[in-house]
């Protein structure tokens, strides 16, 4: 009669929250050879990741605190405090202490408004989900790129891509902006050239003495130089000047017919 022996290797489930006690009876009771049994190493999970990544922010926040605080100096603090440091001057360095509590405290309750309105806490857990699941993916020696790809919401990625084409149109934006700014001050300028060019055509121009007084009043009539008169002929150009306007330029017909004084009044 054979004899079956069941040599099925006995699955050890353990958690991060088992003792070093627990696992050695485990691996004792189990027929898997010790030497191939190892301790699965310890993790930690989304929430206390996420925790401590949140305190170690608040961390942050306390050391810059201190920071600037520290560099008050006693003349700061004087002027701050001058009540204070008139009274009792040893007391300075516990409003110093208070102060920075009470703006400690301050910062803490605006950086948690910021965190409730951004949705820190999601954002961080969702990316300490993404680190614990690619470091369990290294430390199982899974290293390829298929492997290693993270898959985002749609939220996410729609989100992604949004602020890379944003950003693109902004630069296209700004170019366009710059084109037609520079197009703007061409036509401005070419404006003021042909403005110039109109004033100046107008001020050539005089105004007649004559035309300077239609439809003025006394007093409203504008300053206009003297045109010169023409010079009158006198002595023998004047008679000349009679003579051709009676004699040589006098239509035929027209008028009273005169006698040519040369011809000695003989028709």
């Amino acid at each position: 009669m054979a004899c079956i022996t069941d040599t099925t290797p006995t699955t050890i489930v353990t958690t991060v929250s088992d003792s070093s006690k627990n696992i050695n009876e485990a691996i004792a009771s189990s027929p898997i050879p010790i030497s191939s049994v190892s301790p699965p190493p310890p993790t930690l999970t989304t929430s206390s990741v996420s925790s401590t990544r949140k305190n170690r922010l608040n961390h942050a926040l306390d050391l810059m605190i201190n920071a600037t605080m520290e560099k008050w100096s006693q003349q700061n603090l004087a002027s701050a405090f001058p009540v204070l440091h008139d009274s009792a001057p040893e007391e300075i360095e516990a409003a110093r202490i208070e102060t920075a509590s009470y703006v400690k405290e301050m910062v803490k309750e605006q950086c948690e408004d910021i965190f409730i309105k951004r949705n820190i806490a999601e954002k961080l857990d969702a990316f300490d989900d993404i680190l614990v699941n690619h470091s369990r993916k290294i430390s199982d020696n899974e290293t390829s790129a298929d492997a290693l790809h993270t898959w985002m919401q749609p939220r996410h990625a729609v989100h992604c891509r949004v602020v890379e084409l944003k950003k693109k149109r902004e630069l296209e934006m700004l170019t366009a902006l710059e084109e037609l700014d520079r197009a703007n001050e061409e036509l401005t300028a070419r404006f003021k050239q042909k403005n110039e060019e109109i004033i100046q055509c107008f001020e050539l121009g005089k105004v007649h003495g004559s035309l300077a007084r239609a439809g003025k009043v006394k007093g409203q009539t504008p300053k206009v130089e003297k045109q010169e008169k023409k010079k009158k002929q006198v002595g023998r150009a004047k008679k000349r000047l009679q003579y051709t306007r009676r004699f040589v330029n006098a239509v035929a017909g027209f008028g009273k017919r005169r006698m040519n004084p040369n011809d000695g009044g003989n028709k």
